[in-house]
C-alpha cells in the first residue's frame, strides 16, 4: 500500500463516521416507534428516522466534499506537504515537543513554526 492510498484511507475514514453513528440512531428510533405496536396499541407513523438518516448523510457528503477538495489541491501541489513522502498534513496536534503536524501518508512529526 502507497503512502499517497494511506493518506486517502485516513481522510475517508473519519468521513464515513456520522453515516454509521446515524445508520445507528435511526434503527433504534425505528425500534422504539414499533414498541407500542407489539405491545398491542396503535401504530406510530413518523418520518423522524428518515430525517435522522438524511442528516447524516448530508454532513457525511460536506465531509467528502471538503477531503474531495483537499485532495485535488493536493494533486496539484498545493497545500501542506510532507517533505518526507509528499502527502498532506494533518490537523496541528500538541506533544511532549511543542505543537506539531503528522503526515497522513508516512506518519512522520512536522514541528509547526
Amino acid at each position: 500500500m502507497s503512502y499517497a492510498t494511506k493518506m486517502q484511507l485516513r481522510m475517508l475514514v473519519p468521513c464515513l463516521a456520522p453515516l454509521a453513528f446515524t445508520l445507528l440512531i435511526a434503527w433504534a428510533v425505528s425500534v422504539l416507534e414499533g414498541l407500542p405496536e407489539m405491545l398491542g396499541g396503535h401504530p406510530v407513523e413518523s418520518m423522524l428516522p428518515d430525517n435522522i438518516l438524511l442528516a447524516g448523510l448530508s454532513l457525511t457528503s460536506l465531509l467528502t466534499i471538503v477531503q474531495a477538495i483537499r485532495v485535488w489541491r493536493w494533486s496539484k501541489g498545493e497545500g501542506d506537504l510532507c517533505y518526507v513522502c509528499g502527502c498532506l498534513l494533518g490537523f496541528e496536534k500538541l506533544g511532549k515537543r511543542g505543537v506539531y503536524r503528522p503526515c497522513l501518508g508516512c506518519d512522520t512529526s512536522h514541528p509547526v513554526g
